[in-house]
């Protein structure tokens, strides 16, 4: 797993952190992608953000993914005096299909340890592949990421995978346990 610290504007030994998954479908981009909220949130608020870089679908189908962010947060739990954060202000985020990576990444810090949370920032999170949702079935070819685009998407992600070998760490909308995901605020 690759990945890639953003200058910060204030030196403070102790900054809060973004753990940031950038966008693209897990089928397309890279870790440089987006990173001008990234950056807008260094400049304004302080702090450290890194940006985790991960293989991509269907070369790589689920749980690559959601594994890869989980090693990267492991990786930022593990060096946070080099990097000058806080552990107590840890801040997880993404958007569309790295919100769902970063719901995973959760789920997995709360079932097999690590750097613990101090929030989760998931906009507009790509959770499940079953495409039950009413926006998924009235935007089917409408719109910049089309119900059609989601369900080619889930296809390159899950690959063959029967609905039961698919993880909630991979779709967390399947999860039906959420308590325990963040440490107490």
């Amino acid at each position: 797993t690759r990945y890639l610290p953003l200058v910060r504007t204030h030196k403070n030994k102790h900054s809060p952190s973004i753990y940031f998954i950038r966008g693209g479908g897990m089928v397309a981009w890279n870790s440089f992608t987006d990173l001008t909220t990234a950056a807008e949130w260094t400049h304004k608020f302080g702090p450290v953000c890194i940006s985790v870089e991960y293989w991509l679908a269907p070369e790589y189908a689920a749980p690559v993914a959601v594994e890869e962010c989980y090693a990267g947060l492991k990786w930022v739990g593990g060096n946070l005096e080099t990097l000058g954060i806080n552990s107590s202000r840890l801040l997880l985020t993404g958007q569309s299909e790295s919100g769902g990576l970063a719901a995973g990444v959760a789920l997995l810090v709360r079932d097999k340890g690590g750097s613990k949370l101090k929030g989760q920032l998931l906009i507009s999170p790509m959770l499940d592949y079953r495409n039950e949702s009413t926006s998924s079935k009235q935007l089917l070819d409408e719109g910049t990421w089309t119900g059609m685009t989601n369900i080619m998407a889930w296809k390159c992600i899950l690959g063959e995978k029967d609905e039961g070998d698919v993880s909630i760490y991979s779709a967390p909308g399947r999860a039906t346990d959420l308590r325990d995901l963040l440490q107490s605020l």
